[in-house]
């Protein structure tokens, strides 16, 4: 996997693991994953690099003291899946993570915009023509 060797080729001076929501679906690929596919990531990271919390990472950088093979997990927004399905994998795996919340959506418990649209995208974009129009109105490329 390109990301594995990714990780392995910058693990030399360390990184934040960032991640976003966490579901047996996700809407999209590139904020979601999957539960298999984030205890994969996270057991590959355990078995080779140290894992700190964000904010012990955050003070070697700061003091100048080496980061080497030293990683951090973090999730943004907050989403559910944080707790019901990566909680039970650092669990597992003994694994310190930071969650960033956004106290708007935490207060109504709303839905983020990019997700409701990727809700709302059909299955087939290209034959459906209120998702052209919307689009069209945002003035965005057909491959949006």
């Amino acid at each position: 996997m390109l990301w594995l060797r990714a990780l392995q080729e910058l693990g030399g001076s360390g990184g934040i693991l960032a991640y976003h929501g966490v579901g047996p679906s996700p809407l999209d690929d590139a904020l979601h994953i999957s539960p298999d596919t984030l205890s994969e990531h996270l057991t590959f990271v355990a078995a080779t690099f140290h894992v700190l919390p964000l904010s012990e990472y955050m003070a070697r950088r700061a003091a100048g003291r080496s980061t080497r093979r030293c990683v951090a997990v973090t999730f943004d927004d907050a989403y559910a899946g944080v707790r019901t399905e990566a909680q039970p994998i650092l669990r597992r795996l003994d694994l310190p993570a930071t969650v960033f919340v956004v106290t708007g959506a935490a207060d109504d418990g709303g839905s983020f915009w990019w997700d409701r649209v990727l809700r709302a995208r059909p299955a087939n974009r290209d034959t459906n023509p209120a998702w052209r129009s919307l689009l069209v109105g945002l003035g965005l490329p057909d491959e949006a």
